[in-house]
């Protein structure tokens, strides 16, 4: 069997671009802290995030992963972390941390919905907060779009009397 093709008479050169879906440089050297339980969707959101670009702690204990930040010597700018683990609920990871890394922001996940979760106290309205399962590229527009954005509605909450409020007008739409 043989096929038989045209000799090509001209050179091509070929043109990849890169599709810029997320932001920016500066963005892209954040440091990201993966706190999930299920090991196996630990390992992927690293994969997904390091291939996007971002430098990636993670750990599959909530215990751990904070132990590991406090040893960090750089600076945290996301704390991506299930809602619902075994040892330690997400915001109270994302609390502990805040106390060292006042500025950190939080990417909450989990495989009940949002208004589930909130429903039953677990955090406010209004925080960051993506349903399991997502895809690559839901996680970093996400990511990218909490990172350029100026504030983080639980440091506004921890800073402003009237946070509440606050809160529902800065819910990230991830």
């Amino acid at each position: 069997f043989k096929i038989y093709l045209p000799l090509a008479t001209e050179t091509y050169e070929l043109q990849i671009q890169e599709q810029k879906i997320h932001g920016t440089t500066s963005s892209r050297a954040a440091t990201i802290l993966v706190v999930e339980d299920d090991e196996a969707l630990c390992v992927l959101t690293v994969r997904i995030l390091e291939k996007g670009g971002y430098r990636v702690l993670s750990s599959h204990k909530p215990w751990d992963a904070i132990e590991k930040a406090m040893k960090y010597n750089g600076h945290l700018d996301l704390l991506i972390t299930d809602v619902i683990m075994p040892d330690l609920k997400g915001p109270d990871v994302y609390q502990k941390l805040a106390e060292s890394y006042p500025h950190i922001r939080v990417l909450y996940m989990s495989g009940y919905t949002e208004n589930m979760i909130t429903r039953h106290g677990v955090f406010k309205e209004g925080v960051s907060f993506i349903q399991k399962p997502f895809s690559k590229h839901m996680l970093l527009e996400c990511v990218e779009k909490i990172l350029n954005t100026s504030c983080n509605p639980d440091v506004e909450a921890n800073e402003t009397a009237d946070a509440d409020n606050k809160n529902k007008d800065m819910t990230y739409d991830c």
